[in-house]
């Protein structure tokens, strides 16, 4: 009988410069050297099952990751964790492994911090966040499957921390992250950089957390 089972992992440093594509194919590989008697898919062409939630864009950081795989044989997930942890680098180690409770389109929001470096401080840097939000409309363009949009994003977004001086801007943003809508901080750092007239500033994005509708958080 096959075992549900749902690891949460980090990604950090370095690892944030794995894409999705290349994260599927390195969890692959770990979990074929950890000898985890994992269920793979019927046919042709057997590949091992794995599902991840809300993929991350290539440089963003991650506080929690969740995957999810069968066991085909019974095993210790503590004794799971360590094998798989022996394998994966520092900047990537597995946190908790569990029967998950919920299906991955229970997520509904990510919480993230987002820290923008001008090449150049000033002051005008500094009130760029404070120009923005006395803006009543955050209108930028999204992509989606059907081709580029106009949206205005200002009622998706809940700032829950923020300061700024000439050096630095740093946000912490709860936004949507479900399966039907979702927003990328890549929209948020745009208008902060069209704000402070601040092109191709260094951008350190981490995910936090994430959550159901209710605000409980996902696990």
């Amino acid at each position: 009988m096959m075992q549900p089972v749902r690891i949460r992992f980090f990604k950090h440093d370095r690892a944030k410069y794995i894409s999705h594509l290349d994260l599927m194919r390195c969890m692959t590989r770990v979990i074929r050297r950890a000898q985890i008697p994992v269920w793979y898919t019927e046919g042709f062409h057997p590949h091992l099952y794995l599902t991840f939630a809300q993929p991350l864009s290539l440089g963003f950081e991650s506080d929690c990751e969740f995957m999810d795989l069968q066991l085909v044989e019974p095993m210790e997930l503590e004794e799971m964790k360590t094998r798989l942890n022996h394998i994966l680098p520092p900047e990537m180690q597995v946190e908790a492994i569990y029967e998950p409770q919920r299906k991955m389109d229970a997520i509904a929001f990510s919480v993230f911090s987002l820290r923008l470096y001008p090449q150049t401080p000033s002051e005008e840097f500094c009130g760029a966040l404070d120009r923005l939000l006395e803006k009543s409309q955050w209108v930028v363009e999204k992509k989606t499957k059907r081709g580029v949009s106009t949206i205005d994003i200002r009622p998706y977004v809940a700032i829950l921390e923020s300061h700024c001086t000439p050096q630095e801007l740093f946000l912490q943003v709860r936004l949507p992250s479900s399966q039907n809508f979702s927003l990328n901080p890549n929209l948020l750092i745009s208008l902060l950089e069209r704000e402070a007239d601040a092109q191709d500033c260094l951008a350190q994005v981490r995910r936090l957390g994430v959550y159901d509708e209710q605000g409980e958080p996902f696990q």
